[in-house]
């Protein structure tokens, strides 16, 4: 990966991430705009990994199934954002994203449930566990 489409997705990623934080929903202007960018990012940084692009983006896919099948405890706006980072990262790295978004995740949940009374009301955006990830993967 380069730097250039490094920034191009990361900046996307942190921009979605700010929008499911405040309103717990992701546009779907703002994910189409992030989908034509992880496109020209695919396109212009491959380095021969289709197998892999494919890989990552079967990964989003299945995200969508668990999408429908819990009534959307992972929205359809993350899993469409996984399917995205899958395009662009590949399979493997997705996985290591997707390890690292949900470890944080776990807690991050754990500390609030906590600081609640372990109470269970509410929810967590995940995008932004999603962004993190990926600076985890660019990164390292």
């Amino acid at each position: 990966m380069c730097i250039l489409t490094d920034g191009i997705m990361l900046g996307f990623a942190l921009v979605v991430s700010m929008c499911d934080w405040k309103r717990r929903s992701i546009s779907i202007k703002l994910l189409a705009a992030y989908s034509v960018a992880t496109m020209i990012c695919v396109l212009l940084d491959t380095e021969g990994k289709l197998t892999s692009i494919g890989g990552g983006i079967v990964i989003g896919a299945l995200f969508f199934l668990i999408s429908k099948l819990t009534k959307e405890a992972i929205g359809y706006g993350d899993s469409w954002m996984i399917t995205l980072l899958g395009a662009y990262v590949g399979g493997k790295d997705l996985i290591r994203l997707l390890f690292t978004a949900s470890f944080l995740a776990a807690v991050v949940s754990l500390i609030w449930m906590w600081k609640q009374g372990w109470k269970r009301e509410g929810s967590l955006p995940f995008a932004p566990f999603l962004t993190i990830g990926l600076l985890e993967v660019i990164c390292l």
